[in-house]
């Protein structure tokens, strides 16, 4: 699909659906509470979390795994790995299966709106139910809208795990927040992406041009 003409069709959108976000952000607050790279770190040998750091792609950032117990009080660390320059990372979580949060801290990305390199100084966040095997997560600002909104909602069961990422996935047109990889607008590479792909990154996108007034 031409990149422009997708632009084009996506603007009324996409706004609407940041405006619901933003709505979901406001509740929150009052509660209280990708192209291709071949920088991306090979699989660890056991099982594994791998995925995307994306604020645009976030480099040097830490992405570590903790336990979940059935409360959603977070526990032990299970492994944690540095994320490469396109925002890829995979941790080794050895054995364990059951209810994982990834938490992804420092590094820096590319502003979407500017352009210029940033330094992130934000935790995000995406909280993963009965993970076996390796597995696919993307650590994301809509992933931790997610995690706040199942934390306001009681804390991270699996439960509210599910039903706060499938709302917020609903409000992009039901894309899965954590599956898919976003579309790194800044990249020549974004207009071979899925459909799927294009709205998540453009939503980043459009985010970030509202926020900074653009």
């Amino acid at each position: 699909m031409n990149s422009a003409s997708f632009f084009n069709s996506s603007a009324r959108y996409l706004g609407l659906c940041f405006i619901a976000i933003l709505g979901l952000l406001s509740i929150i607050s009052s509660g209280g509470g990708g192209g291709g790279s071949d920088t991306t770190p090979p699989p660890p040998s056991g099982t594994a979390i791998s995925g995307m750091a994306i604020k645009g792609p976030i480099s040097g950032g830490t992405a570590t795994a903790f336990e979940l117990d059935s409360n959603g009080v977070k526990g032990n660390q299970l492994g944690t790995a540095t994320t490469a320059s396109d925002g890829s990372f995979s941790i080794d979580i050895g054995s364990y299966t059951g209810n994982v949060i990834v938490e992804v801290t420092g590094g820096t990305y590319t502003d979407e709106a500017t352009n210029s390199s940033v330094s992130n100084n934000t935790t995000l966040r995406v909280p993963l139910v009965n993970v076996t095997g390796n597995v696919s997560a993307q650590t994301t600002p809509l992933t931790e809208i997610a995690a706040q909104i199942a934390e306001n909602a009681g804390g991270l069961t699996s439960a509210n795990i599910q039903s706060a990422t499938a709302l917020v996935s609903n409000l992009i047109g039901g894309a899965d927040i954590v599956s898919i990889e976003p579309a790194n607008v800044l990249d020549s590479n974004a207009a071979t992406a899925s459909a799927a792909e294009q709205v998540y990154g453009l939503m980043f996108w459009q985010m970030t041009v509202m926020l900074m007034g653009h």
